[in-house]
């Protein structure tokens, strides 16, 4: 442990390029921050965000209220002036390293697929999903200026943050990735195993027949048979829908319920 671990404060830079916009990343951010906050811990946390995110996201809604996440007196605030010619597909090190929170930080956090290629201290880094690696050809050039950054900084990854145990199979693989250098932290779901023993789920992978995804959401709900059971899913008609609606034919009336039209910022509010 060096001393600055020892240190009664531990300082947390956290990169947040999505703190002050809507969507589910802008909610991953600020549900981050705030249970940080809870922690019993002190900490010394410098939030980096972009000053005008409007730039950097125009097709985005603004959310200026997170901005009271920087009222409490653990929390410093850095607004950044985002090159324009930039990008979040690139490496970190040119918006990161003048920082003097980074400096002197005992961890750096990055919530969006990039990193440092020489950071100051361990770095640790999101991964939401692993859509650029399997379906590149949906994200235009980014895909592979992204991968090119993964092969600059992948080295300088302390521990890869996934948000789901199949997420960091796939992205491993497709990587490829040690394993042991990851950690699944799923996204608002109470990290208690009472709680989680009651809670799984299920990536319907575009690419796999129906009845595959049917197949696999039956294993997995095997265990619930004799229990309430509730299923939620996303829009009525696609895919993942179908097939619950598939495993919904498999329980007694009334014991199995299915919700619709659920998203993944609905359950993180």
């Amino acid at each position: 442990m060096t001393d600055r671990l020892k240190s009664k404060s531990l300082r947390l830079a956290f990169f947040l390029p999505h703190i002050g916009v809507t969507g589910g990343l802008g909610v991953h951010c600020r549900t981050l921050v705030e249970s940080v906050l809870e922690l019993p811990e002190p900490f010394g946390i410098t939030i980096i965000a972009p000053k005008e995110p409007e730039r950097l996201f125009p097709k985005s809604g603004l959310e200026p209220g997170w901005r009271h996440l920087a009222q409490d007196n653990q929390v410093r605030l850095e607004l950044v002036d985002w090159p324009g010619h930039a990008s979040l597909a690139d490496p970190l090190d040119q918006i990161l390293a003048p920082l003097e929170c980074n400096r002197t930080a005992d961890v750096i956090y990055s919530s969006y697929y990039t990193a440092m290629a020489r950071p100051p201290a361990p770095q640790v880094v999101t991964f939401h999903d692993a859509g650029f690696l399997e379906h590149p050809e949906g994200f235009g050039g980014m895909a592979e200026t992204r991968r090119k950054t993964l092969d600059r900084v992948a080295p300088a990854i302390r521990v890869m943050h996934c948000v789901s145990a199949d997420a960091r199979d796939r992205i491993c693989r497709l990587l490829p990735f040690k394993p042991s250098r990851t950690g699944v932290v799923w996204h608002a779901l109470a990290d208690i195993p009472e709680a989680m023993a009651q809670v799984l789920a299920l990536d319907v992978q575009a690419q796999d027949p129906s009845e595959i995804s049917l197949a696999h959401a039956r294993e997995l709900a095997r265990q619930f048979q004799g229990c309430p059971l509730l299923i939620l899913t996303d829009l009525p008609g696609a895919t993942p829908c179908n097939v619950a609606r598939g495993l919904l034919q498999d329980f007694p009336a009334g014991q199995a319920r299915l919700v619709a039209g659920v998203n993944l910022p609905m359950l993180l509010r």
